[in-house]
């Protein structure tokens, strides 16, 4: 990966962090995933972002594609994945969920926001594709 490609992808994910923010300053509170996710599409576009929602990413095993796909909620710039939390508590699961992700699709990055935090930084993290 090259400086200028990992530059970009910190800067995207600084972006999207500040949107997440906006969006639960928006609103005061907490709010449901299903609202959150809407509203964040709507502030990333209004920043310049590419977001392209509910993804389909195919799977394979051995180099034999499977018939069960995954999605991803959004794919940002299509450099980053980012999943919003839809239960009570973001889980190891979730965290599991996004590395599939990142596996399947090759993406570099992925973020994972948990919008029933009190504050975005207690809710936002982002997970680096490790190399094999």
């Amino acid at each position: 990966m090259n400086l200028i490609q990992k530059q970009r992808r910190s800067h995207l994910a600084v972006k999207i962090y500040g949107c997440c923010d906006k969006v639960l300053s928006y609103y005061g509170m907490k709010v449901p995933p299903q609202i959150f996710s809407q509203a964040l599409a709507i502030e990333m576009i209004q920043q310049g972002m590419q977001v392209r929602e509910k993804i389909r990413i195919a799977t394979h095993y051995k180099g034999v594609e499977l018939d069960e796909t995954i999605s991803i909620h959004f794919l940002i710039e299509d450099e980053i994945a980012l999943e919003v939390c839809e239960g009570l508590y973001p889980t190891q699961w979730h965290e599991a969920r996004l590395n599939t992700i990142l596996f399947f699709s090759k993406l570099p990055m992925g973020i994972l926001i948990d919008p029933t935090k009190d504050r975005i930084a207690d809710g936002f993290k982002k997970i680096v594709q490790q190399k094999k």
